[in-house]
């Protein structure tokens, strides 16, 4: 048997057993684990390590297939996927290519918030007919996300700013990303109002929002959390050595955080969320 699932770019016929699943996010890989899918292919940027350790510790063998923005169609053909899961905003222009392969499902994750990101989780429930014990999962998480909350020792009411630094700009994790929203939701006070994020231009075409380095130290936030890994550590580095870095509120009270970007930035799942509260539950001022 199958059920349809109907889409913008088309109806496509899925098992209602599905064996074996390709994950084109991470946050796909993460929810088809969870619901103990078998996964066979993940864009995983060629490197197991970029998975969060609950999904590498539980997937099993799988066929990388290369990068999220540019999965590889050939080595999405040697994981023989019944179903592929892709991101609506990333694959829709290769949706056919997918679909000639696997039905292809497309879901959000690269421009989803965090209301977003949970309900694109119950979807994919929905799909693979495991939507009761996605519930369940959904339940536990918004009471560990509850629980960890009332963990946090600094002070919420500051404006706080979450962003990724590169070489010229300060690209915030704003009020409708996936970050922004989780941090408005257990009660920080946000760093750039909505309107000010508007004049902002847009990163990447998302709900990130590039401010000059040169800029930041007019908007001034009271706290700054800045998500770093190698690819960017040395522009945070030139960041702490300019004039911008020492008129900032947030460095002159010591409430700088450095956080990992991979779990900040592009998890964006169940278990990032929580992995951002616990990470948050750590910082001292």
């Amino acid at each position: 048997m199958a059920k349809e699932i109907k889409q913008n770019v088309g109806t496509v016929q899925v098992p209602d057993t599905v064996e074996s699943a390709v994950a084109l996010e991470y946050s796909f890989a993460e929810a088809l684990v969870k619901l103990d899918v078998n996964v066979t292919g993940i864009a995983d940027d060629n490197n197991k390590d970029n998975l969060d350790e609950e999904t590498r510790k539980n997937v099993g063998n799988y066929q990388s297939v290369g990068h999220r923005q540019t999965p590889s169609v050939d080595d999405i053909k040697k994981a023989e996927p019944q179903v592929i899961f892709a991101d609506v905003d990333r694959h829709e222009s290769i949706f056919e290519d997918l679909n000639a392969i696997a039905p292809t499902v497309l879901v959000k994750s690269f421009d989803a918030d965090y209301k977003e990101s949970k309900e694109a989780f119950d979807y994919i429930a929905k799909v693979v007919s495991k939507q009761d014990e996605g519930k369940t999962i959904i339940d536990n998480h918004e009471k560990e996300i509850k629980d960890l909350s009332s963990k946090v020792r600094v002070d919420k009411d500051v404006a706080t700013i979450a962003a990724v630094v590169t070489d010229q700009d300060l690209v915030i994790h704003a009020s409708k990303s996936y970050v922004g929203q989780l941090l408005e939701d257990v009660g920080f006070k946000a760093g750039i109002s909505k309107e000010n994020e508007n004049d902002l231009p847009e990163y990447m075409g998302a709900d990130y929002h590039k401010l000059p380095i040169s800029k930041v130290a007019d908007v001034n936030p009271e706290r700054l959390i800045v998500m770093v890994d190698e690819d960017n550590q040395k522009d945070f580095n030139n960041f702490k050595e300019s004039d911008a870095w020492n008129q900032l509120d947030a460095v002159k009270n010591n409430r700088v955080h450095e956080v990992n970007r991979e779990t900040w930035a592009k998890h964006r799942g169940l278990i990032a969320a929580e992995q951002i509260l616990e990470d948050i539950t750590q910082f001292t001022e």
